[in-house]
């Protein structure tokens, strides 16, 4: 892992990444960020391979994506790298299907802010 640089990788979130997955094989890796986008990353290359879309809401302005309307804080991937769970400042986790980048699933009824999640080893 000691040759993988985020540094390197170019500018592709608008505001500052607050976590990051890296996939069992370090062959890509997630970033999440405050300006709520979540992007994958080929790791051998640097390169931007694709996003999960994000924006802050104005009051009373209803989302019309699947993506976090808050900070993204947490980031996951399964041991295969499959699927990616993201938390946010926005109470929801969020489950991406890693081949299709589609939403599967969101989770909300947390009272605070999401700031960690984990996946079982081998799952």
């Amino acid at each position: 892992c000691s040759d993988i640089t985020v540094s390197a990788c170019p500018r592709a979130h608008r505001f500052a990444i607050t976590c990051l997955a890296l996939s069992s094989a370090e062959d890509f890796c997630y970033t999440g960020s405050k300006d709520c986008t979540i992007v994958r990353w080929d790791t051998e290359t640097g390169k931007r391979v694709s996003s999960f879309p994000g924006k802050r809401l104005k009051p009373g302005e209803e989302a019309e994506f699947d993506g976090h309307t808050a900070e993204v804080l947490a980031l996951a991937l399964t041991s295969d790298g499959r699927y990616l769970a993201s938390g946010g400042r926005d109470k929801l986790i969020r489950i991406w299907d890693c081949r299709s980048n589609k939403l599967i699933d969101s989770f909300q009824g947390h009272r605070d802010i999401v700031s960690s999640l984990a996946f079982r080893k081998g799952s």
